[in-house]
């Protein structure tokens, strides 16, 4: 694991699966996300390490959290979109993590 730069937050999001919104008891998933000041424009930068290229940002870091929920929401389905079956003996299954 590569050490944190300073001046960075890990912040742990918890995110539904399927869709944002209160805990009600469906699966969530939990992404450590890298939030930094953006020190030449102001604000705040946000990068979710375990979906490479997934990166927002926000003018507070309220606003690049919830930013970077949307970009990571946006980024797993177009995952979701590329799962291709290669061959008959395969399916394709949705699982939730818990």
């Amino acid at each position: 694991m590569k050490p944190i730069p300073l001046g960075c937050t890990i912040v742990t999001l918890a995110r539904f699966v399927r869709d944002g919104g209160i805990h009600d008891g469906r699966s969530i998933v939990l992404l450590k996300v890298i939030l930094r000041p953006d020190l030449e424009d102001g604000g705040f930068n946000v990068s979710c390490p375990a979906i490479p290229g997934c990166h927002s940002q926000g003018d507070t870091e309220e606003e690049a959290i919830e930013n970077i929920k949307e970009a990571i929401k946006g980024c797993l389905d177009v995952l979701n979109d590329r799962v291709r079956i290669m061959n008959g003996d395969e399916k394709v299954v949705e699982i939730a993590m818990s």
